[in-house]
């Protein structure tokens, strides 16, 4: 069985061509995947793997897809070789794409992108505004318990059920 499962960062757009005409449509992106940590605790650095999509999947990764995006990334590695220019066999590996998540939310993402700054720093000392705060969200109500009234026992109907079972029993029908 051939599948393999991805984690990782997007290390650009990906490279669309093909579709017109009714052609096939072809994505090619990089992914940056990270082997983990160590026992010591220290990065055991990163693979950069090449990644190939097809169709609709192709289309998907050229509205979607951005430099940056987590995604998760299932397919099948694909093995190939060509000879180069120079006369010399180059051996290549690739995932052909078989499905591709989001791993992360927009706004996730966006939040950990650094913002840029909003003013320039004033030439004069007379001309500097007070230090402006950043927008803060309302900070939440405080949490007031409320009193909830202990239930009541039902007062019992005499009243047989069909199965000629009286609510208050002490004998059970399945008893009998």
């Amino acid at each position: 069985m051939n599948k393999t499962i991805l984690m990782g960062r997007l290390t650009a757009d990906p490279i669309t061509y093909g579709g017109e005409d009714g052609g096939r449509m072809v994505a090619r992106y990089s992914l940056a995947v990270p082997r983990g940590k160590g026992r010591d605790g220290t990065d055991l650095g990163t693979d950069f793997i090449n990644c190939t999509a097809f169709g609709k999947r192709a289309e998907f990764c050229s509205r979607y897809l951005t430099k940056g995006m987590k995604i998760l990334v299932t397919g099948q590695i694909h093995a190939d070789s060509y000879t180069n220019k120079e006369g010399r066999k180059v051996y290549t590996t690739e995932i052909w794409v078989d499905s591709q998540e989001f791993c992360e939310s927009k706004q996730k993402r966006d939040d950990q992108q650094p913002q840029p700054q909003a003013y320039a720093q004033p030439s004069s000392p007379q001309a500097a505004p007070a230090a402006a705060q950043p927008p803060q969200p309302p900070a939440p109500a405080p949490i007031q318990p409320q009193a909830y009234a202990q239930p009541q026992p039902q007062a019992a109907s005499a009243a047989p059920l069909p199965d000629g079972f009286t609510p208050g029993d002490d004998v059970l029908p399945w008893d009998l």
